[in-house]
C-alpha cells in the first residue's frame, strides 16, 4: 500500500487480487501485463497502457486514469466511485455493472463502450442532462 513504482517493468506481470492502495505508477511498462480484480483505490494511474486488462470486481474508488490507454479492458462490477477518466481511451471496454457514480464523463470518449441503463443515466447527468423518470 502507498508503493511508488518508478520505471518498473511489469511485462507479462499477472496482478490478481492485490492490494495497491494509493500506490503511484509513473513510467511504468505495462506490456503483456494482466490485473484481475483487487483494490486499487487511490491509485496514480495517469497515462498506464494498460489495454485489455480485467479490471472485473476490483475496487478503484477515485483512481486517476487521466490519459490512460484502457482500450478493450474488462469493468465488470468494479467500483469506479469518482475515479478520474479524463481523455481515458476506453474504446470497446465494457463497463456494466460497474459503480460509476461521480465519474466525470466530458473528456471520455465513450465509442463502442458497453453501459447499462443505470451507467447510460449517470452518464447523461455527468454531460449535464437532466435525466427524468416519468410514465409514459
Amino acid at each position: 500500500m502507498n508503493s511508488i513504482f518508478t520505471g518498473a517493468n511489469f511485462f507479462g506481470v499477472r496482478l490478481a487480487q492485490c492490494k495497491m492502495v494509493g500506490s503511484s505508477f509513473q513510467d511504468v511498462h505495462w506490456t503483456g501485463t494482466t490485473i484481475q480484480g483487487g483494490d486499487w483505490s487511490y491509485c496514480n494511474l495517469r497515462y498506464a497502457r494498460v489495454p485489455q486488462s480485467d479490471f472485473s470486481n476490483a475496487r478503484l474508488v477515485e483512481t486517476d486514469f487521466s490519459h490512460a490507454d484502457l482500450k478493450q479492458s474488462l469493468f465488470r462490477k468494479a467500483d469506479l466511485s469518482r475515479a478520474i477518466l479524463s481523455q481515458a481511451q476506453l474504446k470497446g471496454s465494457d463497463l456494466r455493472g460497474a459503480r460509476v457514480s461521480g465519474v466525470d464523463f466530458r473528456e471520455v470518449s465513450l465509442n463502442g463502450v458497453k453501459l447499462d441503463f443505470l451507467q447510460a443515466a449517470l452518464v447523461l447527468q455527468s454531460l449535464g442532462a437532466e435525466v427524468l423518470e416519468e410514465d409514459l
